[in-house]
């Protein structure tokens, strides 16, 4: 590689190729005692030598022409030329990406979150780096206002922390105020969390950049960031509502803590409303702006949360605590697995599932009582079981 000195320095000719060769009718007039790094001609005045002066002038002009030399670059030109090339940056970004471990899901993927999937717009695919959980998880999207106040922010560790204690993942959108203090609550309780960004997932996309290093917590604490955008994906402003949309797909519900009337927490309340999912608020002053979204909320039919308790009687977690003492002590196997691929939220019968499965009833029959223990499905009655 060429060093940046090798660039500033004034070249010497040392081989004969480059000495002058005279017209016919030139006089040589060079001193032959003239070192080879002093030929190009002085620069002290154009004419100051006279006519043999010129005459050296022209021929040397005549010289560098002759043998394609040029005048030197600026500095900035020189150093532009060394600046990559399209497809060098092109593989550079490439080769960033492999080395981040940018995983794609493709939303046939039986590990593709199944509440995202049954949105009415869900992304076909989504980039992610960190870790998937392998058996379903309880998520809720914990949302507010970009200007958090002391008040949200204390409000959000107290209510994130407890949830996080109790296996619940944190999903949130890695923004300024209570998105980060969400995801900042939830690491410092151990606890797991999902950042939706709405640019690529790559280090120099992550946005807001002030936040790359708490992404990079996440990834290195078993949590995950996503997006449906490719690497190298900048965010722009219309990327946010879709985003918002994920945020409230792929949890059970929406808390909002702090947010304006007219703001993008407001539309991730409205993607959870539209798809059906519960959303909570925690009430605050009545003076503050940013107490108007969540009370607006509360006037539409949104439930009120005081205390992480609340949330919890709301999710009904002690059926879910017990499922999760008996898949550590019973994990799912390979049968399980096959057998839960062909139960949707539709009812379907345990003689259908046997011809689909190819399997004898009465092995269907203890397999769903065990998935039923799990709390993995739920029997709706004339032998029909549903996913839960």
């Amino acid at each position: 590689m060429t060093e940046l000195s090798s660039f500033m320095t004034t070249p010497t000719y040392r081989s004969a190729k480059y000495e002058p060769k005279l017209a016919v009718g030139m006089q040589d007039t060079t001193d032959s005692s003239q070192s080879t790094t002093d030929l190009a001609p002085k620069t002290t005045g154009a004419f100051a030598s006279g006519s043999d002066d010129l005459q050296r002038k022209c021929q040397w002009t005549l010289t560098f022409l002759r043998d394609g030399l040029t005048i030197k670059k600026r500095p900035s030109q020189r150093l532009s030329s060394m600046r990559p090339t399209r497809s060098t940056r092109c593989s550079l970004k490439y080769r960033s990406h492999m080395t981040e471990r940018i995983k794609i899901l493709q939303n046939k993927d039986s590990r593709f979150p199944t509440l995202l999937s049954e949105i009415h717009d869900p992304p076909e695919r989504l980039f992610f780096r960190g870790q998937l959980s392998e058996n379903p998880e309880v998520c809720i999207a914990v949302v507010g206002t970009r200007k958090a106040t002391h008040y949200g922010k204390h409000v959000t560790h107290k209510l994130v922390g407890e949830l996080a204690r109790h296996n619940i993942t944190i999903v949130s959108g890695l923004a300024y105020g209570i998105d980060a203090e969400a995801h900042r609550a939830t690491l410092d309780a151990g606890g797991r969390t999902i950042a939706v960004l709405a640019g690529g997932v790559d280090n120099p996309s992550i946005t807001p950049r002030a936040h790359e290093n708490l992404a990079h917590e996440i990834i290195a604490s078993s949590g995950c960031i996503m997006s449906e955008h490719p690497p190298g994906t900048s965010s722009r402003p219309y990327h946010f509502p879709a985003r918002n949309r994920i945020i409230a797909g792929m949890c059970q519900l929406t808390l909002i803590i702090e947010a304006q009337a007219k703001s993008g927490t407001m539309i991730t309340a409205a993607a959870a409303l539209r798809e059906n999912r519960d959303v909570l608020i925690v009430p605050g002053p009545i003076t503050s702006p940013y107490s108007e979204g969540p009370h607006q909320l509360l006037k539409d039919g949104a439930i009120p949360v005081t205390c992480a308790q609340d949330i919890l009687e709301i999710l009904d977690l002690t059926a879910a605590h017990a499922a999760a003492d008996i898949k550590r002590v019973i994990p799912m196997t390979d049968l399980e697995r096959a057998l839960l691929e062909h139960i949707t939220h539709e009812p379907v019968n345990v003689d259908e599932l046997a011809r689909i499965s190819k399997s004898s009833i009465t092995s269907v029959t203890q397999l769903l009582t065990l998935l039923e223990l799990k709390t993995l499905v739920t029997h709706v009655g004339s032998g029909c079981y549903t996913k839960t």
